[in-house]
């Protein structure tokens, strides 16, 4: 909620901030650099997911993390509009941007108003004919029905199939559908790391390496710093602060459309695209070991901190977790 609006936007605008400088240092237009920044501050939901399934994390840091990376996705989505309007020299208005943001609000109420009503009721229903392939061909027909919806409305397919995934869940039935669809979600997780592989372009690696490593450094290190204060700020304290911002080192899906948004537009050269999709391999490979060790390296961080730091943090930690709770007991009283 709350949460993890406020750690996706403080996130956000760190690594737009820094990835344009970063291109404007290596000489790119204003306009490339812009895309740039937007293109490093999405982190890849498909990584993440696939990551702590294979590690295990559960509990608060992975609630944390998935939080953010559905503010990031719609984060994303009005970035598209932005970029679109700046490339065709249109520019960003006030009203444009607001509209944007009505628009997409009313989409996201729609949904999930009729869908609450409709949605679990249904599943309940299916699930009760205990026919397993009745049940699994029911929960991918709504899967690509909600992408396909949100694809006609102008935003993104990955942002209809969550939310049909958080209305299934609704109904009760979630475990029961995810081990359903798990086969099904293993294969389109390997033909994506597949296709990825395969719009790698050995040559204009090697012509700009530079710019692909640059890039990477700052994706892995201001991700990192930027999640981790945004968390901080959001009273999570210095752990499971620590742990997130290692979690959302890396970049992926929209990325890759940000980047062929600015090809496409012609508001960036060729070198976009492949920059991009190599940015998001290197940060990819080391994720997993982010990930794996980002316990031992919160724990050292919170060890080595200075006495009244920590304590500063305890307070302070404390002092959010009142105000959280204070409208909760003003509204049960």
């Amino acid at each position: 909620g709350a949460s993890a609006a406020m750690i996706a936007v403080i996130q956000a605008s760190i690594m737009i901030w820094l990835g344009s400088a970063a291109g404007r240092l290596m000489g790119w237009t204003s306009t490339e650099s812009f895309f740039v920044g937007a293109i490093v501050a999405i982190s890849s939901t498909t990584i993440v997911v696939k990551a702590f399934n294979q590690h295990g994390v559960k509990g608060r840091l992975r609630d944390l993390v998935f939080g953010v990376l559905i503010v990031q996705d719609l984060i994303a989505i009005l970035l598209m509009a932005v970029l679109t309007a700046v490339s065709t020299g249109a520019g960003v208005s006030p009203d444009a941007l607001v509209t944007t943001m009505v628009r997409l609000a009313a989409f996201l109420f729609g949904i999930i108003t009729v869908g609450l009503l409709l949605v679990p009721r249904a599943i309940r229903m299916i699930a009760g004919l205990n026919r397993s392939e009745t049940t699994l061909i029911a929960s991918m027909a709504l899967c690509f029905g909600a992408a396909l919806l949100a694809k006609h409305a102008g935003y993104s397919v990955a942002l209809g199939a969550f939310l049909s995934g958080s209305l299934i869940s609704e109904s009760g039935e979630g475990r029961r559908v995810e081990r359903l669809i798990e086969p099904i979600r293993d294969m389109f997780a390997a033909i994506f790391f597949v296709s990825v592989g395969m719009l790698i372009e050995p040559q204009l690696v090697s012509k700009y390496w530079v710019a692909i490593f640059v890039l990477s450094s700052v994706v892995i290190v201001g991700q990192t710093l930027s999640v981790s204060l945004g968390a901080f700020l959001a009273g999570k304290g210095i752990r499971t602060s620590i742990q997130a911002g290692l979690s959302l080192a890396q970049i992926g899906e929209f990325s890759f459309i940000l980047a062929g948004l600015g090809v496409s537009l012609r508001a960036a050269g060729e070198f976009l695209y492949p920059v991009a999709v190599s940015v998001s391999v290197l940060t990819t490979v080391v994720t997993p070991w982010l990930i794996r060790s980002s316990d031992r390296v919160a724990s050292f961080v919170d060890r080595k901190l200075p006495h009244s730091i920590q304590t500063f943090a305890s307070l302070y930690g404390s002092w959010v977790d009142r105000l959280r709770a204070a409208p909760e007991q003003a509204s049960s009283g």
